[in-house]
């Protein structure tokens, strides 16, 4: 989950209210979500509610993406949980599509005249050559250059060829994933995660042509759930210090 920011300077504007059938219903001045009556922190993202007389607990430093060129993930992301790369069958599955292509154009051309068939099989190549370009080099540079490396604590996301990145993640700064596959996705058996930060109007984090994505996302939810438990923990203990 992201780092707590106060929205307002004035203690109490950091919640909400509405109205729902003639009783005032609290709501997270961060995430929205109704409050418990009477709680002192949301139970959805752990920010602390702001009422009269409550003194705001001081919100950590904004944790942006960490970049680094470093071999390994920095000390305190914890226990590894999952690395891989974008599979290989992302070059693949555009080859099997092309096959197809000039497999299904092959039968009508063979009906044609000599002169027109030769025309029809040149003008058939230029297109799978078109097609081919667009599509196979985007994949294999992404297959070539993309790692991920999945812990407790932090995602990590390498990329670059000939200088190499590595951007690191809190996984405290997800809310929601979602997989996105097509029809030739399923066949191959990979799919693309994208990640969704808490902060609205933040691109999302996209783990390109991962290698069984349904089990890499429920594993990604259960480490992103963990570290939204674990900061609402923290925050609650510090309320309490």
């Amino acid at each position: 989950m992201t780092p707590l920011e106060p929205q307002d300077a004035v203690a109490g504007e950091s919640q909400a209210a509405r109205e729902q059938g003639g009783a005032v219903e609290e709501l997270c001045g961060y995430c929205g979500e109704p409050l418990v009556p009477a709680a002192n922190f949301c139970h959805r993202c752990g920010a602390q509610v702001l009422r009269d007389g409550t003194r705001p607990l001081q919100p950590p430093p904004p944790a942006a993406p960490l970049r680094s060129t470093a071999a390994e993930p920095v000390l305190g992301d914890g226990e590894l949980l999952w690395q891989a790369r974008p599979s290989t069958r992302a070059i693949a599955e555009p080859v099997v599509l092309l096959a197809v292509i000039a497999g299904l154009a092959a039968v009508p051309i063979s009906f044609l005249e000599p002169a027109q068939r030769a025309w029809a099989t040149l003008y058939l190549a230029g297109f799978l050559v078109l097609v081919g370009l667009l599509r196979i080099p985007p994949r294999w540079y992404i297959c070539a250059t993309h790692s991920y490396r999945l812990t407790t604590r932090a995602l990590w996301v390498r990329t670059g060829l000939v200088r190499e990145v590595k951007d690191r993640y809190a996984l405290r700064e997800f809310v929601s994933l979602s997989v996105s596959r097509s029809f030739l996705d399923r066949v191959f058996g990979i799919g693309s995660i994208e990640l969704h930060f808490v902060r609205p109007g933040m691109a999302p984090v996209v783990l390109y042509y991962v290698a069984d994505p349904d089990r890499v996302a429920e594993l990604l939810d259960q480490a992103i759930s963990a570290a939204a438990a674990e900061r609402r923990t923290v925050v609650h203990e510090s309320a309490n210090a």
